[in-house]
């Protein structure tokens, strides 16, 4: 920020308007480009998807329809009658044929029909109507083969030259027709009509491909798609395969979707290909809008912020030569300023400054002496505080040489109060600003404490230490002087009203679990337990409850909870608020006070945080 306000103020026009125009406006644009692509190209795919759906309709109902027709062909007793045989010329059998009217009224009524043929072996059978005689050249078609292997229609892709001589690919249907009495034999092949199949598909928008399995196409939105394969990858031996992409068709990236059609009763598929070549154009030009839009948002406002900061600046520069001028004393400047009506204040408080700036000098003066004069108020201030400090070597060299009298004149007791108290304070002195400590470091310096208390009150102030199997003091680390003021509390105002011996407990263990924990204050685990138990007067409900109140709102409203909010809080800041203290109290029996501490085996110190300086 300071670098910014150090710029010039074209400069920092120009950066407000990158930060305050350009990035949310493109930023705005490319979500909006991206979000509009999204839509389009999904919609394009939808209606790709419901044209390919409309597609596969139209083909399985008129595979449906073809099937019903051939089974009513078939199984209808006057075509067995026809093709049974019996025939004495061939003249016979155009007048049975002639008389044959099945096959006309489906044709009649049916226009999905293109053709329908029956290939029959019957004697004196001719090219007349419906029928044909099977021929060597019908017997080494492969569709005649199948049909003649097998009793169930099946579908057929029948490529043969038209009447025009030119390829002709044709969906059909082919069956076998069972002559019962009769060892003649008839195949049946019913084409679809390509009118038929233009009329129906043709109406799309889209381009359609329909081909059978993977063979050629046999219908096309265009005569040239005719008798060729699908130019896309697709899986044929994959059952119900649906594929959806973007494909170059024909030099033009466009969608596609190819999905199969699996036919009644047939092992076979129709596939079914759309192809939208006009998505992707379509998408870029609506594209094309929204980022000319953008363009214009950026464009419009970046030639008036130009304009405005041009003028703008000049002003300002206008403002700062004659502000440079007066300050090198040179008061020849411009009694009049045309510019924004700020500028134009800033500029007559010029006039005003200039007019004064001797009686400004004269001021000047004054406040740099008053300041001289503060500044060497505050050092011989500082000297004093400095004069004030009293060094720490030279109060632990002092309470030795009392020591050492006490000690010279035979009182003992005063001289091992004194070497306790300079250890005391050398251990609160060292420890002041640092992280962590050793627990052996915190129960000795504890163990101290008691012993200058006991020193003070004798019998009154008795105490006991236990400290677990398997629990190393040397190695768990944890906050320094965290155990002191619940040991001073105890001895303060837990043993104040003890006529008799007062004792202490303080007992150091591990469990993995908590009182606390059926508060839900702690979770399941491994936790270090330190209990301070003193046999003092108690807390009545109301008083205990009091001093857990007054941690929780932290604050101390009772002298008793003095330093207890503040462990408290500083066990939560450095492992979590599953940690702390917890208080139990009955009056006439005494008080425990519980630090609950993690327990950690593998990392001395790995829950305390980095805060202040680390302990060399």
């Amino acid at each position: 920020m300071n670098s910014f306000s150090r710029m010039k103020i074209g400069k920092q026009f120009n950066i407000v308007y990158v930060c305050a125009v350009v990035v949310p406006v493109l930023a705005l644009g490319i979500f909006l480009v991206l979000n509009i692509y999204s839509m389009l190209l999904t919609h394009h795919r939808d209606l790709v998807h419901g044209s390919n759906n409309s597609s596969k309709k139209i083909m399985k109902e008129i595979s449906d329809q073809i099937y019903n027709i051939s089974d009513s062909i078939a199984y209808d007793s006057r075509t067995i009658e026809m093709l049974g045989g019996g025939y004495s010329s061939e003249r016979e059998f155009r007048d049975a044929a002639r008389s044959y009217t099945l096959i006309d009224n489906f044709v009649e009524n049916y226009s999905q029909i293109g053709s329908i043929t029956i290939y029959t072996t019957t004697q004196y059978a001719s090219s007349f109507k419906y029928f044909r005689p099977v021929t060597d050249e019908i017997k080494e078609k492969d569709w005649y083969k199948t049909a003649i292997a097998q009793y169930s229609p099946f579908y057929q892709l029948i490529v043969e030259p038209n009447a025009y001589k030119n390829v002709e690919y044709s969906y059909a249907l082919v069956r076998k027709i069972t002559v019962l009495g009769s060892s003649s034999e008839a195949v049946m092949v019913i084409k679809i009509s390509e009118n038929y199949l233009e009329g129906r598909l043709g109406d799309s928008d889209y381009i359609t491909l329909v081909s059978f399995d993977d063979k050629e196409v046999f219908y096309g939105s265009r005569r040239d798609y005719y008798g060729t394969l699908l130019p896309f990858e697709v899986d044929y031996d994959t059952d119900y395969y649906s594929g959806k992409f973007v494909e170059e068709f024909e030099g033009v990236n466009s969608l596609v979707e190819v999905s199969s059609l699996d036919l009644k009763q047939s092992e076979s598929n129709l596939y079914i290909t759309t192809i939208d070549k006009n998505a992707l154009w379509s998408i870029i030009k609506t594209l094309l809008v929204a980022v000319s839009t953008v363009m214009v948002a950026l464009v419009v406002p970046a030639v008036f912020m130009i304009k405005f900061s041009h003028s703008f600046v000049s002003q300002v520069n206008t403002l700062r030569d004659e502000m440079h001028k007066a300050s090198n004393e040179d008061y020849d400047i411009l009694k009049s300023f045309s510019g924004s009506h700020e500028l134009q204040q800033a500029y007559g408080d010029l006039l005003v400054m200039v007019d004064t700036i001797e009686q400004q000098k004269v001021a000047m003066y004054e406040a740099m002496l008053n300041e001289k004069q503060l500044q060497n108020e505050q050092q011989e201030m500082e000297f004093k505080m400095l004069a004030s400090q009293i060094n720490p070597h030279f109060l632990y060299n002092t309470l030795e040489t009392l020591r050492m009298k006490a000690f010279t004149a035979g009182d003992r007791e005063v001289a091992t109060g004194i070497k306790l108290l300079g250890k005391m304070l050398r251990y609160v002195l060292v420890n002041i600003g640092t992280t962590y400590t050793t627990l052996a470091n915190e129960l000795e310096h504890i163990e101290t404490y008691i012993k200058i208390q006991k020193i003070r009150f004798d019998d009154r102030v008795n105490y006991s230490l236990t400290v677990d199997d398997g629990i190393d003091t040397e190695k768990y680390m944890l906050l320094p002087l965290l155990l002191q003021p619940i040991v001073e509390n105890a001895v303060v105002h837990g043993l104040e009203g003890v006529d008799g011996t007062g004792y202490i407990q303080i007992h150091v263990y591990e469990r993995c679990t908590s009182e606390k924990e059926a508060e839900g204050v702690i979770e399941t685990g491994k936790y270090l337990i330190i209990d301070v138990t003193d046999n003092g007067n108690g807390m009545t409900v109301q008083q205990l409850e009091s001093v857990k109140k007054s941690m929780t709102e932290d604050s101390i409203s009772k002298h008793s909870s003095i330093g207890m909010s503040n462990i408290d809080q500083r066990i939560k800041l450095c492992y979590g608020d599953c940690y702390g203290i917890d208080i139990q109290s009955t009056e006439g029996e005494g008080t425990k006070v519980t630090v609950i501490l993690p327990r950690y085996s593998d990392e001395p110190a790995k829950g305390i945080k980095s805060y202040g300086k680390s302990k060399n």
